[in-house]
């Protein structure tokens, strides 16, 4: 079996790591850090097992790798957008993608672009550091749980779970995947979180302190009913099974902890933004998390802006009138964010703040926003407020999309991309302005289409 590593951080490092150093084919495609693996190789160190991969097969692109059996993809879940250039080099007809990620959605978002019957999902019980490109400290644990997106488990999961037994490897095939992913989000959200908004501490740290403890094990529960409501059966049990196995942890920092001390992005989105999602829309009350994910955010667009990196984007859906796929349109602002970002003019309202909204409305609500702001009577297509929200009217796509003979979406598209563009600083008043506009418009529209 000809294996792919996409991501060689800490989970990828290791991961892949045991693999080959099991005699595997496993290759490794890097984004930096090629000529220390190539000259080192990969070293994984830790009080229960010391091993060296000396030769590394590892690659700058997918091309020079080709077609593989199996690709394990252990990118963060912020850098998912990537794979829509990296994974098509690595795919024949029958390739298997296993993610490792953490959180909920990354499965979605491959069988949206690559098929669902590619897709099987892992979940990594593991404590590791990433010390350099290469040097990898495992702490404890090493387990892996795997499972299909859609359906039972078949004659290639037990397939791709034997290459990892034969690697020395625990890996277990579960029926249900996305009930261990609510299992392991029990533990996540609430030490992952719990972590960076108390000030940068540790897990024994939580376990210390009398109220963090509590917050800890009422976020737990939440979880808990917050996976019932999302049909997965889960019992308190977990969180006492959690509590357990933290206690032999010491003083552990999670990785995202590390990424956020690190000045990186946080996977705000798959590890507390979409199980809140999930399960406010199956009908649970969510108080703990919701003001966690709020907290999270606003931490993460502020390392953001320390950073000078593009703000956040988050698309809301607040109309029923018209259909609209947000999984799909969140993509494409993702990527239109990050293009309008690039073209800022100098003193941009896109530069200084933290996170940009994208609120989908009705006719009627846009009626009275455009006669509260701008003094004009009835509906139009968008509105852009300095603060970072952008205000896009469905029904008013949907008509356009009619007379224009085009789609629904590519018109909601068009309104977010040229709200995105008034907050990096471009006008159109005058024709000159309009005509500077719609070049630019038309340039980066064709890009993030592409790009999705």
């Amino acid at each position: 079996m000809k294996i792919a590593v996409v991501g060689t951080g800490a989970i990828g490092s290791f991961y892949g790591g045991k693999l080959a150093h099991g005699g595997r084919d496993v290759h490794f495609l890097l984004r930096s850090g090629i000529a220390k693996i190539k000259r080192s190789g990969i070293r994984i160190r830790g009080k229960k097992e010391n091993f060296h991969v000396a030769r590394v097969q590892c690659y700058e692109t997918a091309n020079a790798i080709g077609p593989c059996d199996l690709v394990l993809i252990a990118l963060k879940a912020t850098n998912n957008e990537a794979l829509l250039q990296l994974i098509p080099a690595l795919l024949h007809q029958r390739t298997i993608l296993l993610t490792l990620q953490n959180g909920l959605g990354n499965e979605d978002f491959l069988a949206q672009h690559f098929g669902d019957d590619r897709v099987m999902g892992g979940l990594c019980f593991i404590c590791l550091n990433r010390i350099s490109p290469g040097l990898i400290e495992h702490l404890d644990y090493g387990h892996l749980t795997i499972g299909e997106f859609i359906g039972s488990p078949r004659s290639r999961t037990r397939a791709v779970a034997h290459e990892f037994q034969q690697s020395s490897v625990v890996c277990q095939v579960v029926d249900k995947l996305m009930e261990e992913r609510w299992r392991k989000l029990v533990w996540n959200i609430p030490f992952n979180g719990l972590t960076i908004a108390a000030g940068g501490i540790t897990t024994k740290d939580i376990l210390r302190d009398a109220s963090l403890h509590s917050a800890a094990l009422a976020l737990m529960n939440e979880i808990i009913e917050g996976a019932k409501s999302c049909g997965h059966n889960l019992t308190g049990d977990v969180a006492v099974a959690h509590m357990k196995r933290t206690e032999t942890m010491g003083a552990y920092k999670p990785s995202t902890l590390l990424d956020f001390e690190a000045g990186r992005a946080l996977e705000v989105e798959a590890i507390w933004g979409e199980p809140l999602r999930r399960a406010q829309a199956n009908g649970a009350a969510m108080p703990r998390l919701e003001q966690l994910y709020a907290l999270l955010k606003s931490l993460n667009a502020r390392a953001r802006m320390r950073r000078r990196l593009p703000p956040s984007i988050e698309v809301r859906n607040l109309q029923r009138i018209v259909r609209i796929s947000t999984r799909r349109l969140q993509e494409f602002a993702n990527i239109a964010c990050a293009l309008a970002w690039k073209q800022k003019q100098p003193e941009a309202e896109i530069a200084s703040v933290p996170a940009v909204s994208v609120l989908i409305v009705s006719d009627r609500r846009m009626a009275a926003l455009h006669k509260e702001f701008c003094g004009l009577a009835g509906p139009t297509d968008v509105l852009t407020f300095q603060h970072g929200e952008l205000v896009i009217s469905a029904e008013t796509a949907a008509r356009q999309a009619r007379i224009f003979h085009s789609n629904l979406m590519a018109e909601i598209q068009l309104y977010l991309l040229h709200g995105l563009l008034h907050l990096a600083g471009f006008d159109d008043v005058t024709a000159h302005q309009q005509k500077r506009m719609q070049r630019l418009q038309n340039k980066l529209l064709a890009t993030a289409i592409h790009g999705l």
